[in-house]
């Protein structure tokens, strides 16, 4: 078990240590995000090369007030340490989240795909007000 300890990304580490904490075996620990007992083990071990943002999710979900998406996505590599988050990673982030495509998000918030793409890739810095409100109702993101 040292051995798998020194191979453990930072994001391992914590799902290991929740996972101790909270007194559950690794079956019990995937039961309750909806994860395999296989992928619970690669995560807690560093062997899992990328994280989806749903998995992420489903952590942050099944023990809200001790992993907190926000940090995940950090552990993840999906930003780092006091990096600046671009609104169009927010967006993109906060949909994929909320398991919505594109065209979801899109429809919620009255404008056409191409608007969130635009948004997504940063080619749209200042969203107009009807859309800045949408994405606050809809993804809960202040514009």
């Amino acid at each position: 078990m040292k051995k798998n300890r020194k191979n453990r990304t930072k994001l391992g580490q914590k799902i290991y240590e929740t996972r101790r904490k909270m007194k559950l075996s690794r079956i019990e620990f995937a039961q309750k995000i909806g994860l395999s007992e296989a992928s619970v083990l690669r995560i807690e071990n560093g062997n899992m090369a990328k994280f989806k943002i749903s998995t992420l999710k489903k952590l942050s979900e099944a023990f809200p007030n001790v992993l907190v998406l926000e940090d995940l996505t950090k552990l993840a590599g999906y930003r780092e340490e006091g990096e600046a988050v671009t609104l169009a990673q927010k967006v993109k982030n906060a949909r994929l989240a909320k398991g919505w495509s594109r065209t979801d998000l899109a429809k919620k918030c009255a404008v056409i795909e191409s608007t969130i793409y635009a948004l997504e890739s940063g080619r749209v810095k200042r969203p107009q007000l009807k859309l800045r409100r949408a994405l606050k109702k809809y993804l809960g993101i202040d514009v």
